[in-house]
């Protein structure tokens, strides 16, 4: 059995994808090129700041902290 290394694939904007029948999203990065600080210590230290896109929200919606407890509570009840 073969193993793969993880890759990331970062897109102009955040998206759902379909890859070989499995539900995958591009790489979100959110406003990493605005933090030269943080950009530095990623992955992507070596790509041109002006090169990287700008991801303001994910492409799909994300639990806010209550709502996450919400339904922690009511899935162990």
């Amino acid at each position: 059995m073969r193993s793969a290394a993880p890759q990331s694939l970062v897109l102009p904007a955040h998206e759902a994808l379909q890859v070989s029948g499995t539900q995958m999203e591009s790489l979100f990065i959110g406003r990493l090129r605005r933090k030269p600080e943080l950009l530095a210590c990623s992955l992507l230290c070596d790509v041109d700041r002006g090169a990287l896109p700008e991801h303001a929200q994910s492409s799909h919606l994300v639990l806010r902290h209550f709502e996450a407890i919400t339904l922690a509570h009511r899935r162990a009840a």
